[in-house]
């Protein structure tokens, strides 16, 4: 791996948390960022202005090098100003001589007169700007093409931040006018009789036993919302005469001595109590924060992708003054601890939810995690009923993809989804990708279920049981023992029967995956499925965040082919954070490349990370990205374009500040200048078969993309099973085109491999050997049968048998010959 230089991000996981921890109030924590931007870029001034979204205007939030007073003071409206054009356009402005830019506004005493090299980066979060990051310095110290690069990707890997605080802020601003919430409509479930065994789809294959847990049924979350009383939690003697004192009738018919004896115990007594809940507080959200610090770092390992999910917002509600500070002014005044942090997290759960933005909609659950965590601090986990999701089944209604890694990162053993999702669901594809088993039943009576029964999940046969026999338990329990330690291990070559070599790469969709990847001898990697780090989140990653994903992606993978393939989001891949237009048919809406096209700033923020990660890969490391949904030669070329346009922009940037700064110790020297990448496309629609001949002129590599091949050809849902009989891979059809694209493109001498669910089937591998396709890319878990499949068949065996399937017209016909060939 080279050495990292100034384009590498500015923070770690763990110095990220270090910029938040120990601060309780929001703007403090926008002040740390401009003192740590400005000392990065050497820079006299450094300036925040946030979004106003209510009056469209920009606010100075937080400043290094202006007059303090101008926070909140200094205001202009979008488009007004350097600032607020920079704002409009959402483009860098970089200017030498600001004061002379004719759109320049001059504030009074803001004290930016000498500061005449300037530099404005808009803050992005996805594809909306939340405001602008400004650095200055003196006349005749100017910034360079580079730095401008750094700005950028500091401004995005503080987005996060920059965005929560803006959340906070904008909370207190209108937390006057809220007050109050509506009351909550109780829920009262009917018991059920449970099934001794229930059989079930199997979404990803494993066992797990443990207690069930039905997702929201925790008596600590059913408090927060209001539906259970707070415990009062107070000793007897407070409980009975108030926590201010002794009241007049407790004191009647006693004599002046013991009246005093009994004020004086009860004072002593609620000295005590208060002393003992503010300790006990103050413990509690130490602990709290400890735990989350160690989390962060446990998640940052293993799933990388969620980091910010779970973390960014978490840090900066629990260290905020209106939370955790009211919470210990409650508990001072003679509250109680857990009193007061209901009390304070209703507050902001009653704010949150009742915004109209979604963003700060989805902040409820945060808040929901923090309390949760604070109160079983407070209590041990003695609050009466389970609170914890440490190797617990989790059965719900459906699971989206966020909700997914939050219970796997608190410990969820199993998943069952009862009427909800597919297999093909991208929640029962992460689950396959964190190792967690999951089955999926039509059955709804059991999201009534009363208590915790003990679940067997088996998602090797698919059946659920539901309090077995112990001696049923303890069998279960030993096949997870043994099955820890059954590994079956690819071989480093892939060889058909004749010896041929086959590429056999992997599908990857979490970078938690590429351990086991690498260990399975898998040579590169097939599809990366870059869509995952947006779907567990509840909002658009920041460029910053997308790079540190690739930089791990190219790093542990150094020396070998990776395809990355762009964003590919809408139809069964919806963004729970985003605005969905409420399409009658999404399948066949905007989504994949379509949605790039409309939305062009995710995209090419998504290239510039590819772009800068691979910029210090290693040299033999082969990249390609690859188009997902290209549906016309139009497609390709605009798609193309954008990648070209992205990088030259990069290469520009880096050689003027090779050739301009060279006098700068600043500036690091022979930056290994990005390299464009191959660039290819997903066969996922009919209409490229009538002109693959034109696209293989131009594309440099293609990948079959079968689900959504086949989907398309036959008009088949290929997560409806209401005609599951339909979505037919092997209808002659499908087969034909198939022959037909590889033909073309392999006489173009290209690339040519197959990434879809096909790839790992037994009756279709000896077909794509046969028709001339030598490289398949499987997920992890289908490398080993996958290579024993290939082994099994010559090259020309398998040609006789692709044959005799291409000679086929009826669906019947092709079933037939692959029952005699499994034989």
């Amino acid at each position: 791996m080279g050495k990292k230089n100034h384009l590498e991000l500015l923070c770690d996981a763990g110095e990220m948390f270090a910029l938040l921890s120990g601060v309780s109030d929001t703007e403090k924590i926008l002040q740390r960022c401009v003192l740590l931007v400005a000392r990065h870029l050497d820079a006299e001034v450094c300036s925040i202005y946030l979004l106003d979204s209510r009056r469209r205007e920009l606010v100075l939030r937080a400043t290094k090098g202006l007059n303090p007073e101008s926070v909140g003071v200094v205001k202009m409206r979008v488009g007004e100003g350097l600032v607020g054009k920079a704002m409009d356009t959402m483009e860098m402005i970089l200017e030498d001589h600001a004061s002379l830019n004719p759109d320049f506004k001059y504030f009074p005493g803001a004290n930016e007169e000498p500061f005449e090299c300037f530099l404005a980066i808009p803050i992005l979060r996805g594809w909306q700007g939340i405001g602008v990051m400004v650095v200055q310095r003196l006349a005749n110290h100017s910034f360079s093409g580079e730095e401008a690069m750094v700005l950028r990707s500091i401004a995005s890997q503080l987005a996060v931040i920059i965005e929560n605080a803006r959340v906070l802020l904008s909370l207190k601003e209108s937390e006057s006018a809220k007050d109050g919430s509506a009351g909550k409509i109780k829920h009262v479930k009917e018991p059920v009789d449970l099934p001794r065994i229930l059989p079930a789809r199997i979404a990803s294959r494993g066992i797990a036993v443990g207690r069930a847990m039905i997702a929201g049924n925790n008596p600590v979350l059913e408090m927060l919302r209001g539906n259970h009383q707070v415990k009062d939690d107070s000793p007897p003697g407070i409980r009975d005469h108030g926590v201010h004192g002794v009241s007049d009738n407790s004191l009647q018919g006693l004599n002046d001595q013991d009246k005093d004896n009994r004020s004086q115990a009860v004072n002593n007594l609620e000295k005590e109590y208060r002393l003992n809940q503010i300790n006990a507080l103050e413990m509690a959200i130490e602990r709290t924060a400890s735990q989350i610090e160690s989390l962060e770092k446990d998640v940052s390992r293993r799933l990388p992708e969620a980091v910010s999910l779970i973390f960014g917002a978490h840090i900066m509600i629990l260290n905020d003054k209106g939370f955790s500070v009211k919470m210990k002014e409650m508990t001072r005044n003679g509250g109680s601890a857990l009193s007061a942090v209901v009390t304070v997290a209703r507050k902001y759960m009653d704010l949150f939810g009742s915004s109209d933005n979604e963003y700060l909609q989805a902040k409820v659950a945060d808040v929901e995690d923090i309390a949760i965590r604070l109160i079983e601090n407070l209590h041990k986990g003695d609050i009466g009923g389970i609170t914890s999701h440490e190797n617990r089944i989790l059965i719900a209604r459906d699971l989206l993809p966020s909700q997914a890694v939050r219970f796997a990162m608190k410990g969820a053993a199993g998943f069952i989804l009862a009427g909800g999702g597919g297999i093909a669901s991208h929640a029962a594809i992460l689950a396959r990708s964190l190792g967690i088993p999951m089955l999926i039943t039509d059955d709804l009576a059991i999201l009534s279920m009363q208590g915790e029964p003990t679940v067997v999940i088996d998602a090797e046969v698919g059946n659920i049981y539901f309090n077995p026999d112990p001696k049923i338990e303890e069998q279960f329990h030993q096949r997870i023992v043994s099955e820890k330690v059954l590994d079956n291990i690819p071989e480093i070559q892939t060889l058909s029967a004749d010896g041929v070599p086959v590429s056999l790469m992997v599908n990857i969709n979490l970078l938690s995956e590429l351990d086991s990847a690498i260990r399975l001898n898998a040579p590169g990697v097939g599809l990366y499925r870059s869509e995952f780090p947006f779907l567990v989140r509840n909002n658009f990653p920041s460029e910053a965040e997308q790079i540190r994903v690739y930089d791990i992606l190219f790093s542990r993978m150094a020396g070998k082919e990776v395809t990355v393939r762009t964003l590919d989001v809408g139809g069964d891949k919806m963004l729970s954070y985003f605005e969905n237009a409420g399409e009658a048919n999404p399948e066949l809406g905007l989504r994949s490349i379509r949605f790039a096209f409309r939305h062009p700033e995710i995209m090419e923020q998504q290239i510039r990370a590819i772009l800068v990660a691979s910029a210090d890969a290693e040299p033999d490391t082969n990249l390609r990205i690859m188009f997902p949904m290209i549906s016309s030669l139009d497609d390709f070329r605009k798609a193309r374009d954008m990648v070209a346009s992205c990088y030259e922009k990069l290469k520009a940037s880096c050689e003027r500040s090779n050739s301009s700064e060279a006098g700068q110790d600043s500036i690091p020297k022979n930056k290994t200048v990005v390299k464009m990448p191959q660039t290819g496309m997903m066969i996922e629609l009919p209409s490229v078969v009538e002109i693959i001949d034109a696209l293989a002129a131009e594309a440099d590599f293609f990948s079959i993309g079968t689900n959504d091949f086949v989907q398309y050809m036959l008009a088949a849902d290929r997560t409806n099973d209401r005609i599951a009989e339909y979505y037919a891979p092997h209808h002659p059809g499908v087969l034909r085109a198939l022959n037909r694209v590889a033909k073309a493109v392999i006489a173009a001498g290209k690339d040519i491999s197959v990434c879809g669910e096909m790839a790992r089937e037994s009756q279709f591998i000896p077909f794509f050997l046969g028709i001339g396709i030598r490289k398949l890319s499987v997920n992890q878990h289908f490398l080993f049968t996958a290579q024993k499949c290939i082994n099994r068949w010559s090259i020309p065996d398998a040609q006789k048998y692709a044959q005799s399937l291409l000679a086929q017209d009826s669906v019947k016909g092709v079933e037939r010959l692959m029952e005699i060939s499994s034989d």
